[in-house]
Parts: C-alpha cells; structure tokens; sequence
C-alpha cells in the first residue's frame, strides 16, 4: 500500500521556474549550449553506444561520456554560481527533460542539428 499524498493545486508554472536552466528556448544561451552538447555527442559517436556503455551504476560512465568535459565546457561559456556544478548539470539535464537529447547522451533528436542552424526565425525554431 502506497503512503503517497495527493498533492492539490501544484503549481508547475513554479515548479519550472526553478527545474530549468534557462527558459528561453528560442534565444542564443540556449541554442549555443544545444549546439555544445550535440558537438560533444557526435565527437564521442554517444549516439552509436548502449546504455550500459554510457553510465556506470547510477552515473554516467566517464571514460565513454567525457560528461565532465562537457560540463566544464558549458561552465566556461555560461558561468553559474553552484561550485559543485549541479547547476550546469541541470542545465544539460533540461535538454533531455524537453526532448532535444536523449537520456545518458545517447544522441539527440533529429531536428536538433537544424535547431542549432545560425539565423533561424522564432517561428522555424517553434515548429523544429
């Protein structure tokens, strides 16, 4: 038997104010750390790996990832406060929340590398 609680008027629109690293989707942080992140995944051919190649028990496999490159890379383009980097952490993590990368950067999603094409209008960014 479950001891959950039902949590009445959640507030998302709060909720994601706080979880993502940055909300503007359409604007340049947003799409040059995108851009980042699929170099990186396509340096290391993530995409033609396994889960199990990928993380090791619940993090990810440093020695097939390069995680922490990236993450380093990410911090030294886009400074944040936390000195532990759970926040660019999360800021990586957010891509997969909305679906541009797969889980454990297994590859990303096919409209990414044209999401990450210079001079694209709002309105192609929100269709892609």
């Amino acid at each position: 038997m479950s001891h959950k609680k039902v949590i009445r008027n959640q507030k998302y629109e709060e909720y994601w104010k706080i979880t993502l690293g940055t909300s503007d989707i359409f604007g340049n942080q947003f799409i040059r750390t995108l851009a980042l992140i699929v170099d990186h995944i396509d340096k290391y051919d993530l995409a033609n790996k396994t889960v199990d190649e990928l993380k090791k028990g619940k993090t990810l496999n440093q020695e097939v990832t390069h995680s922490k490159d990236l993450e380093a890379k990410i911090k030294s383009i886009y400074e944040n406060d936390d000195s532990t980097g759970a926040s660019t952490r999360k800021q990586i993590n957010q891509y997969i929340k909305l679906g541009f990368v797969k889980p454990y950067l297994q590859g990303y999603h096919s409209a990414a590398k044209e999401y990450i094409k210079p001079g694209q209008s709002e309105e192609t960014l929100q269709r892609l």
